[in-house]
């Protein structure tokens, strides 16, 4: 009787687990949507597709012209930078199973330069609870609870991933500080990814960065991924 009562169990398990609702997710996570993008550089895009049943099949296309396909994950593509034309582009990225499929789309901006020059403060804290003039910010909060030197700071809010940037233009070799909390935030210089002179850990979990800079005309932005990290004191220094 206890075998033909877990056979049954078994059997109800497996007809449950058939029956199951197929789910699938699709999201273009980088590039984000409104990015401008200089048209001389490689794009990387990278979608994150989740299903209950098998990895999904993504197709990418670039302007709808473009097309890339991807069978497993990681799903990431790169759109060389020859097929790049100044002005606006869509990159669509479509996830497929046997029986659904899901797009995910954004529009991007092909741009000779970054724009003009606009400077940051040498000092930056958010004590005012605004952006200094020049900067864009995507799904950054101003938080006034935790901050570097007790004062305000930026929250990556719930969104996979968030962006700042301003540009600056340094006369010498300088280099440029800053404080996370949280976790990595990338950043990126000139739309490279930049590699940190030195990081500390100094106090109540917070971490200091020091990155060099060749003297020039440069942009610069921070990114994150995930939520709950946190990116204060920016400092630019520079022998003049």
């Amino acid at each position: 009787m206890k075998k033909l009562l877990f056979l049954l169990s078994i059997a109800i398990i497996i007809a449950f687990s058939g029956c199951q609702k197929e789910t699938l997710t699709c999201k273009i996570v980088s590039q984000y949507d409104g990015q401008s993008i200089l048209f001389n550089k490689d794009v990387t895009v990278k979608i994150e597709a989740t299903s209950n049943k098998s990895d999904p099949w993504i197709q990418v296309s670039f302007d709808e012209q473009l097309v890339f396909d991807l069978t497993a994950p990681p799903y990431i593509v790169t759109i060389p930078s020859q097929v790049l034309t100044i002005g606006k582009h869509t990159i669509h990225a479509l996830a497929s199973l046997k029986n659904k499929s899901v797009m995910s789309s954004v529009t991007v901006n092909v741009v000779e330069s970054l724009g003009e020059e606009k400077e940051s403060p040498d000092f930056v804290d958010f004590a005012d609870g605004k952006f200094p003039t020049g900067w864009i910010t995507y799904s950054w909060e101003i938080d006034d609870k935790i901050g570097y030197s007790n004062n305000y700071s930026l929250r990556c809010a719930n969104y996979p991933i968030a962006t700042v940037y301003t540009k600056k233009t340094v006369h010498v070799l300088s280099c440029v500080e800053f404080y996370t909390k949280g976790g990595v935030i990338d950043l990126y210089i000139d739309d490279e990814k930049a590699q940190a002179l030195s990081s500390v850990l100094v106090e109540n979990g917070w971490e200091q960065w020091i990155y060099s800079v060749d003297s020039g005309k440069h942009a610069f932005r921070w990114q994150a991924e995930g939520v709950f990290k946190y990116l204060d004191d920016i400092r630019f220094f520079s022998e003049e």
